[in-house]
């Protein structure tokens, strides 16, 4: 089992300084626009020094991506915890119900970010995240996951890559249909829920996304399968 105090104290500072960072930055987005905060506020919330922001963020989009991937990571452990990637079918539906979730806590704030990702053009990255990151930004989720468990690597794009090509070494969709349309399809879903908040009250969104994932199964659905 993982235990905090096992971790050198130098790693536990750096991963406490990273996610300060992001939280401070996620405070401000909910009162300035993107664009309007500069680093150096960021860096007096938090308390450190210019420097210290640039070791671990080149720049602001980097912050900014760090945070998406610890929220996009927490959804794909939780689906994983829930569904077995065996079941592709099962395992995509309960994901964008985890993500529906995650749009309606963040509310305005999810619209800020899906926003910025557009502006930015910040395309995901690979981000390695320690476990201690992880539960210093969820510290809800202590006691509840087994820590050893969480992978380091990977992005939200991949687990979506990755979930189609299972559903196509299945046989669950026609021969004619690749795993690479299948998951473009469902990325342009997972963009459009943030917008799907907008114009819907938050107790619709996950009724209109289980239509929605209704109509691409009966669209790409072997029926022999």
């Amino acid at each position: 089992m993982f235990v905090e105090r096992d971790v050198p104290l130098r790693e536990r500072k750096q991963a406490k300084t990273k996610v300060n960072l992001a939280k401070d930055f996620l405070k401000s987005l909910t009162k300035q626009r993107y664009e309007d905060i500069s680093i150096k506020s960021i860096c007096e919330k938090a308390e450190v020094s210019e420097g210290t922001f640039y070791n671990y963020f080149p720049q602001k989009a980097d912050l900014f991506n760090y945070i998406i991937s610890l929220y996009y990571k927490r959804n794909i452990w939780e689906t994983d915890r829930k569904e077995s990637r065996e079941d592709p079918v099962k395992w995509t539906e309960a994901y964008f119900y985890n993500i529906v979730n995650m749009v309606i806590d963040l509310g305005d704030l999810s619209n800020e970010i899906f926003a910025n990702m557009i502006r930015e053009r910040s395309k995901p990255k690979k981000i390695n995240i320690s476990v201690l990151e992880f539960l210093y930004m969820f510290p809800d989720v202590k006691g509840e996951w087994t820590f050893d468990e969480i992978p380091q690597e990977g992005s939200r794009e991949d687990c979506l890559d990755e979930i189609t090509e299972k559903i196509v070494s299945k046989k669950i969709c026609k021969k004619d249909i690749k795993s690479q349309d299948m998951a473009a399809y469902l990325k342009s879903m997972l963009g459009g829920i943030s917008f799907l908040r907008i114009l819907y009250e938050d107790e619709n969104i996950n009724d209109i996304v289980k239509k929605q994932l209704s109509i691409f199964w009966d669209g790409i659905k072997n029926e022999n399968h």
